[in-house]
């Protein structure tokens, strides 16, 4: 898949962790990365993400991205009651590849 997670717009630095230390249960952190089509030739649509952990989750995902666009999205993280362990989760996008 040609889609990556950026720190930058420019897509420039290659994000590949979040810090979310401290975060008292009823509060949330977030944090804003740019998700990229690093393809020069195919369109991304019905683009979708999914989280390993529950506390997780992704807003403002775009539908679609043209050749090498980047938009913000925003990771969140809201610990629950029952949250008992450490936080460790994978992020995945998905979408369906179309021609320019």
């Amino acid at each position: 898949m040609t889609l990556k997670l950026f720190e930058d717009k420019e897509g420039t630095k290659l994000f590949n962790m979040c810090n979310f230390i401290e975060v008292e249960v009823g509060s949330s952190k977030s944090k804003e990365v740019y998700l990229k089509n690093i393809d020069e030739k195919w369109n991304i649509v019905n683009i979708k993400e999914t989280v390993t952990d529950g506390d997780i989750s992704v807003v403002n995902i775009p539908l679609q991205l043209a050749p090498m666009e980047s938009k913000a999205v925003t990771i969140i993280f809201k610990p629950s009651l029952n949250r008992d362990s450490g936080l460790h989760s994978d992020l995945f996008f998905t979408g369906k590849l179309v021609k320019v």
